[in-house]
C-alpha cells in the first residue's frame, strides 16, 4: 500500500535537505536520492513530479551512469497530462543544459519537440507556449552554433524510408521552425549570434543553403526576406560574396525547373520558376546585396532567344522581358561599384550587352503593353 502523498513529499524533501548538504557528491545518499527523483516522475500526484523537475539537475551530473534515465524521465514530464508539470518539465530541460553543456543538442530537440504539439494550437496553452519559446531561446543563448544546427536538421527533407507518423512530426517541426528563426528568435540571432564572421553566422548561412533547394517557395521566400536579409552580413560592403552564394541557390533552383520545360506540363513548371527568378531580382535590384550581373547571365543563357522565352506562357513572357530588362539595368550601374569585384567567370557585360542587342526585337515583341516599364527603356535604347 502507497503512503500517502503528502508524507512522501516530506520524506522526500527531508532525503533532499541532506542529499544537497552531503560532501561525498558521488556518494549513495546523492544516487538513491536521483534515483527516486527519477521514479517520482511516474508518480500519479502532479506534487510529487514536480518535486522532481525542480531537483533532478541537482544530482545528474554526478552520475553518468543515471544520466539517459534522468533525460527520459524529464521528457517524461514535458508530455505530461498535467499543465503545470509539462511547465516544469520544459523548466528542467533547460536546468539541464545548464549542467552539462554537452546536453544542449538533446535537450532543444526535446522542447522542439514539445513545442510542435502546442502549435497544432497555440491558443489551448498560450502560456505554455510562451514558457516553451522562452526555454527555446535560453539554449540559443547558451550555443547558438549547435542549436542553429539542430534548427536545420528538422528541416530537412523527409525521408521516404520515414513512417507516417515521423513524416507528420517533421512536417510540424519544420513549420515550429520556421516560425520560430523569423518570428520568435530572429532579434537574437541577427543581432548578438549571428554577427558578420562569427561561427553561428557561418552555421546558420551555410545551413540555409542547402535547406533551400529542398523547401517550397514560400518557405524559401520566408527564409531569404526574413532571415537572410536581415543579417548585419548584408549590411556591409563585404556582404555580397554571400548574396552570390544566395542567388546561385536560387538560380540552381530555376535551371532545375527549365531542365524540366520539355515536358507536357513545361509551361507550369517554367510558370512555377518564375517566383525564383522574381525573388533573385530582388536580392539583386532592390537590395543589391548580389552582383546583377550574376543573374543577367541566367537570363541571357536561358530567356534571350525566341525559342526558351516561347516556352513560358504567354502571360508569363512579359515580366520575363522586363525582368531581364531591369537586370540589365541594374548590371550597368553596378559595373563601377563594389560588387563588380565580384564578377567570376564567365561572360562580360560587354558581351552580354551584345546578346542583349541582338534579342532586342524579339524581346520588345512580348512587352504586352509594358512599354512604358522603366526598365524596358535600356532595351528600347538598344533596339534603336
Amino acid at each position: 500500500m502507497s503512503r500517502p502523498a503528502g508524507e512522501q513529499e516530506y520524506n522526500i524533501k527531508d532525503q533532499l535537505r541532506k542529499a544537497k548538504g552531503h560532501p561525498d557528491r558521488t556518494g549513495s545518499l546523492r544516487r538513491s536520492t536521483l534515483k527516486r527523483l527519477i521514479d517520482l516522475t511516474h508518480s500519479p500526484h502532479p506534487n510529487l513530479k514536480i518535486l522532481a523537475a525542480r531537483n533532478i539537475s541537482f544530482f545528474f551530473t554526478d552520475f553518468p551512469e543515471l544520466e539517459e534515465e534522468a533525460i527520459n524521465a524529464v521528457y517524461d514530464l514535458c508530455e505530461d497530462q498535467t499543465p503545470a508539470v509539462r511547465i516544469e518539465g520544459y523548466t528542467a530541460v533547460t536546468e539541464l543544459s545548464k549542467a552539462n553543456n554537452r546536453l544542449v543538442t538533446v535537450c532543444f530537440q526535446i522542447l522542439l519537440l514539445s513545442v510542435s504539439y502546442l502549435y497544432v494550437d497555440p491558443t489551448d496553452e498560450p502560456d505554455e507556449v510562451e514558457i516553451v519559446k522562452d526555454a527555446l531561446l535560453k539554449h540559443l543563448e547558451m550555443d547558438a552554433k549547435v542549436t542553429l544546427g539542430v534548427f536545420f536538421d528538422q528541416m530537412a527533407p523527409l525521408d521516404d524510408s520515414m513512417d507516417d507518423e515521423e513524416k507528420d512530426i517533421r512536417v510540424k517541426l519544420r513549420k515550429v521552425v520556421l516560425k520560430f528563426l523569423t518570428e520568435d528568435a530572429r532579434k537574437a540571432i541577427v543581432e548578438r549570434h549571428a554577427v558578420p564572421g562569427s561561427e553561428a553566422e557561418e552555421t546558420l548561412i551555410d545551413n540555409l543553403l542547402v535547406v533551400i533547394p529542398k523547401l517550397a517557395y514560400k518557405d524559401v521566400e520566408i527564409i531569404v526576406e526574413e532571415i537572410f536579409l536581415k543579417l548585419k552580413t548584408f549590411k556591409t560592403s563585404s556582404s555580397s560574396s554571400r548574396g552570390s552564394d544566395i542567388l546561385k541557390v536560387l538560380l540552381n533552383k530555376v535551371t532545375e525547373l527549365l531542365s524540366k520545360a520539355s515536358r507536357p506540363d513545361g509551361a507550369a513548371l517554367l510558370h512555377s520558376a518564375q517566383p525564383y527568378l522574381d525573388l533573385a531580382g530582388f536580392i539583386v535590384v532592390e537590395k543589391h546585396v548580389a552582383p546583377a550581373i550574376l543573374l543577367l547571365r541566367e537570363y541571357c543563357s536561358s530567356f534571350a532567344n525566341k525559342v526558351n522565352l516561347q516556352k513560358f506562357h504567354q502571360d508569363d513572357q512579359p515580366l520575363v522581358v522586363c525582368r531581364l530588362a531591369e537586370t540589365f539595368a541594374a548590371a550597368n550601374e553596378q559595373s563601377s561599384s563594389s560588387l563588380s569585384s565580384l564578377n567570376e567567370d564567365g561572360a562580360s557585360l560587354d558581351a552580354l550587352s551584345r546578346v542583349i542587342v541582338d534579342s532586342c526585337p524579339f524581346l520588345l515583341e512580348v512587352r504586352n503593353g509594358l512599354f512604358h516599364w522603366p526598365s524596358l527603356k535600356s532595351l528600347n535604347r538598344r533596339s534603336d
